[in-house]
């Protein structure tokens, strides 16, 4: 069959290079004397390799003739990192379109009108059935057919920190003074957790560890430990 398929496909392009596409066969060129020659490149025989294009497969053949493989080539389009194959579809960026992935390798999107949200609230738009978080935080809105905006009216609780009252929602510093902490909608508080860098405070001076500086009596003095503790001598002040 391959033999048959060799000489009908050659009988136009006898010892020709050429790239011609027939039924069965693909021929890339030939070089005669046991070996293949394709853009320049010796091949040897049973040797197997790329075809122009790069989806289908060639082969060297005895008589120095080349045959591969005639697969079709699928493009492919590349989205926000995303590889579509030809033929795929996918919502467009404003989720309200439908875009194909083309057998060039380019995008096509339909152009409907998109529908205006219902509700728009802090600049973000709705539409009716969808709920969200109330600005308050503890408290949960949903968008109505009308485009009227409802929301539950549940009492939110106080954060206690620091013999301070926190509301909901309100962020405020961490006792350690380099971390910050959030008032949440059921009264708990949360707080970052980063390292914080070790000093040593005194008289509103601040040092860093290993320091040393007079005491406020000026006759003694003082050391900023590793772990930020003030530690001063004790004698007796003439």
């Amino acid at each position: 069959m391959i033999r048959r398929t060799l000489s009908s496909c050659f009988s136009a392009f006898t010892l020709a290079a050429l790239s011609v596409s027939a039924a069965g066969c693909i021929f890339v060129g030939a070089a005669g004397g046991g070996a293949c020659e394709v853009d320049g490149k010796q091949f040897s025989v049973g040797e197997e390799f790329p075809a122009p294009g790069g989806c289908n497969t060639c082969t060297c053949q005895a008589d120095g003739s080349t045959i591969c493989t005639r697969l079709a080539c699928l493009a492919t389009c590349t989205v926000n990192g995303k590889v579509f194959t030809e033929g795929d579809t996918f919502p467009g960026d404003d989720s309200c379109n439908t875009c194909t992935c083309g057998h060039d390798g380019s995008v096509t999107c339909t152009a409907e009108a998109c529908p205006e949200p219902a509700c728009i609230v802090d600049g973000i738009g709705y539409n009716p059935g969808d709920t969200f978080p109330s600005s308050d935080g503890c408290n949960t809105c949903t968008c109505g057919d009308d485009g009227m905006v409802g929301c539950t009216e549940k009492a939110c609780l106080p954060c206690e920190y620091g013999g301070q009252t926190y509301q909901a929602g309100d962020s405020f510093p961490s006792t350690d003074g380099c971390n910050t902490c959030t008032c949440g909608p059921d009264g708990s508080v949360a707080c970052t957790e980063k390292a914080c860098a070790v000093v040593c405070t005194y008289n509103e001076q601040t040092y860093q560890p290993g320091d040393s500086w007079q005491a406020s009596d000026g006759c003694n003095t003082c050391t900023c430990s590793p772990e930020g503790l003030v530690g001063c001598t004790k004698i007796n002040c003439p």
